[in-house]
């Protein structure tokens, strides 16, 4: 008889109701290594039936198929996602991703996935659509919390690349919390020239660190020093 694996594989199974399932097969000890949602889960006491299966309904499979390279890889976009990155679908797909990282508490992640957009958005040639914006922001704030760094992402992006006034075209379609993060950005945290320095700072800003705790790179508004 075969001894017991130490390391038993896991089925992720991905159902957003809209597609055929998608089924994953993850080593626990990688799946449990930063998620606390995933350490949970994988008790017996959660176990419903079948302790090696986890069902995932609020995501997607081109997210976890994102989550796992990570996983395994260290990277948010293995040379797989290349072609791929220089679409606004790109873009979706991480935004879904990121989202995932919130449900799963995967603190690592989250970081890794804020980084990559923030270095994509930095480049000169980075002109998307008014609809990427609508795309990109209704992921963000559908799937996240008040709290969430990507909140604060989007929306220094927004005042940053100067597309504000476009979006209230789709102001019934977007998220109200949008809409009151957008006012307290230009009234309350120091307008235009408080969001690009903090866009061109270190963008730990923009990282969620658990606990409802921002970063702590996160700076009030009396503390942000615009040169005028």
């Amino acid at each position: 008889m075969a001894p017991p694996t130490t390391n038993p594989f896991i089925t992720i199974r991905v159902d957003d109701g809209k597609t055929r399932p998608t089924h994953f097969f993850v080593q626990k000890d990688v799946l449990c290594r930063t998620s606390p949602f995933m350490q949970t889960r994988c008790k017996p006491e959660w176990s419903q039936g079948d302790s090696n299966t986890i069902t995932l309904s609020n995501t997607t499979s081109q997210a976890f198929q994102l989550y796992l390279d990570w996983l395994y890889h260290g990277s948010v976009c293995p040379s797989k996602y290349a072609t791929l990155e220089e679409t606004s679908k790109a873009y979706f797909i991480l935004g879904t991703a990121y989202v995932l990282g919130e449900l799963l508490q995967d603190i690592p992640f989250r970081v890794a996935i804020i980084d990559t957009l923030y270095q994509r958005c930095l480049l000169e040639d980075f002109q998307p659509s008014v609809v990427w914006f609508v795309d990109i922001i209704t992921v963000i704030y559908n799937g996240t919390t008040n709290e969430s760094g990507a909140r604060r992402f989007v929306t220094d992006m927004v005042v940053v690349k100067k597309v504000d006034a476009e979006l209230w075209d789709y102001s019934d379609d977007l998220h109200k919390d949008f809409f009151c993060d957008l006012a307290r950005t230009y009234h309350v945290e120091g307008g235009t020239d408080a969001a690009m320095l903090r866009w061109t700072s270190p963008r730990c800003y923009y990282h969620s660190h658990g606990m409802g705790r921002r970063s702590i790179m996160r700076k009030t508004p009396n503390e942000v020093k615009v040169k005028v």
